[in-house]
């Protein structure tokens, strides 16, 4: 899957969309970039395949996510300014790395991600990414046999 949308208007359905794809997401400290100079950031992380939606009691779609997990790198352009809060306990407790509390979340041009992971109310881990413009790129990576299978095709 791979999907780029970029606009100086959030259109609630895609942001929304973005965040059911990266909520439960493991993400490790080590697999966060930010290039400062060209202005993107880069998030590796593992999120859950999303299968399919069902209808909930009050007739809303509810995202249903197999065990399968899928390596999947977000990137963020026109950053103007990334804040990493770390708490030490993440280090220690949790190997550096997080779970993504509700997906990516999109506030007019700033962007947020932050960790399930607490102690005593404190959140381990929270990305804040300000922006100029709303510019994003979700893609799950090939494996080597998808790949293979993909060039072949192209033959």
């Amino acid at each position: 899957m791979k999907m780029s949308f970029e606009s100086d208007l959030l259109v609630p359905s895609i942001s929304q969309f973005i965040s059911i794809l990266t909520d439960r997401a493991k993400v490790c400290v080590k697999d966060i970039r930010y290039d400062k100079p060209i202005g993107i950031v880069e998030v590796s992380m593992q999120r859950r395949e999303l299968t399919g939606f069902k209808k909930s009691l009050l007739g809303e779609g509810q995202p249903v996510y197999s065990q399968k997990m899928i390596k999947s790198l977000l990137k963020i352009r026109n950053v103007e300014e990334m804040k990493l809060e770390i708490n030490d306990r993440l280090a220690t407790d949790c190997n550096s790395c997080f779970t993504v509390m509700l997906g990516l979340k999109i506030d007019n041009n700033q962007l947020y991600l932050g960790s399930v992971e607490e102690i005593q109310g404190n959140i381990l881990c929270q990305i804040i990414i300000r922006v100029k413009k709303i510019d994003i790129e979700f893609c799950d990576e090939i494996d080597s046999v998808s790949r293979e299978h993909l060039m072949s095709l192209s033959k």
